[in-house]
């Protein structure tokens, strides 16, 4: 009785986890259809490892893409460096902060 409640119980957090990676695929606006719909499936075929890795990969591209004011998607540099000159290299690409 003790194992059917406690497997009656991952599968309703396999489930959750599975509706949340879900509906982070649809609401992801960088993505068509088709590659939605591949992600999804993917995401109930293999329950365990695709919501994890559907969430994974989703946030890992939301982080470097942005909108502008016009709407217009912009890479964000995450490398670190700061390409502009300091007062005591006369201009230097790489300078530090």
């Amino acid at each position: 009785m003790l194992i059917e409640i406690i497997f009656i119980e991952i599968l309703l957090l396999l489930i959750a986890l599975n509706l949340i990676a879900s509906y982070k695929v649809v609401r992801y606006n960088y993505l068509d259809k088709k590659q939605k719909f591949v992600q999804i499936t993917i995401l109930w075929i293999l329950p365990v490892i695709g919501s994890f890795l559907i969430t994974h990969l989703l946030n890992d591209g939301f982080e470097d893409i942005h909108l502008d004011s016009t709407g217009n998607t912009t890479s964000v540099d995450t490398s670190g460096l700061w390409y502009g000159g300091n007062s005591n290299s006369g201009g230097d690409v790489g300078g530090s902060y």
